[in-house]
């Protein structure tokens, strides 16, 4: 069972406070896997609103492979990062990876 919230880094779907190309496969997988992987909060679901804040790269409100191309942009091209930020955010449903 997750606090009620924890600290997280926008983009790091894998839970490791990292934001790194994992973190893109990870969403892929969520969104076109046979057998979607877990995201890191509330039950592991896109529906579940702290999700979608680490998954929304582009800032639109909705996760899918847009998000995926803009998160790669900003790996490879040093394009723009992840709408919420960079630093840690406090989430309810969310594991704390960004603890010291």
């Amino acid at each position: 069972v997750y606090p009620p919230a924890g600290g997280q880094v926008p983009g790091d779907l894998n839970g490791d406070a990292s934001v790194d190309l994992s973190d893109i496969v990870r969403l892929l997988l969520y969104l076109y896997a046979a057998e979607p992987v877990p995201l890191p909060c509330a039950g592991g679901t896109r529906a579940g609103e702290p999700n979608l804040v680490l998954a929304d790269w582009n800032g639109d409100g909705r996760a899918n492979v847009s998000d995926a191309i803009r998160g790669l942009r900003h790996l490879f091209l040093a394009d723009l990062p992840p709408a919420a930020g960079t630093g840690c955010l406090l989430l309810a449903g969310c594991p704390d990876t960004c603890a010291p």
